[in-house]
């Protein structure tokens, strides 16, 4: 999980860097990044999200080292990685189907905090003592909210 936090931090300071600097981003695979980081979607009060990307993962990590909440660590860990991954599926669907284009980073920064969510939520937790099977269920309803919104949204605006 912290590898995956690690990869995601790294993605996210380049994308922050290139906000700030105006540079060009440079696709691995195709040519959405550019698209993408460019949109009306890329920043929310005038912070890039790639920013708050950095924190969420500086989070996810300082988290998981017990850095951060050491006694209510696992819930805290799960609900960032929640809120992140809630949050990358509504903007994976407003880059894929609203500015059709495709952004490799976002792409993959997707992937890992998908894949940080899917080792919270393993047959075998991390900590024990936690209804995970409650949280699944949770999990589940809040991302099934989430897009259903933005669905409805998207056809509310078309």
């Amino acid at each position: 999980m912290i590898l995956l936090g690690l990869a995601g931090l790294v993605i996210s300071s380049y994308l922050t860097y290139v906000y700030y600097t105006d540079a060009k981003p440079v696709c691995i695979v195709g040519s959405g990044c550019d698209i993408v980081q460019n949109s009306r979607y890329a920043t929310i009060f005038g912070s890039p999200l790639a920013l708050i990307g950095m924190v969420g993962y500086a989070g996810i990590i300082g988290t998981a080292y017990g850095f951060i909440a050491p006694k209510h660590g696992g819930l805290l860990l799960y609900l960032l990685a929640l809120a992140a991954f809630t949050l990358s599926s509504y903007l994976t669907y407003l880059e894929t189907v609203v500015l059709a284009a495709a952004c490799s980073y976002c792409l993959v920064s997707y992937g890992l905090i998908t894949g940080i969510l899917v080792v919270l939520l393993a047959p075998t937790p991390i900590l024990t003592g936690v209804p995970w099977k409650r949280y699944r269920l949770l999990s589940l309803a809040v991302v099934a909210g989430v897009l259903t919104l933005a669905l409805a949204s998207h056809g509310w605006a078309s």
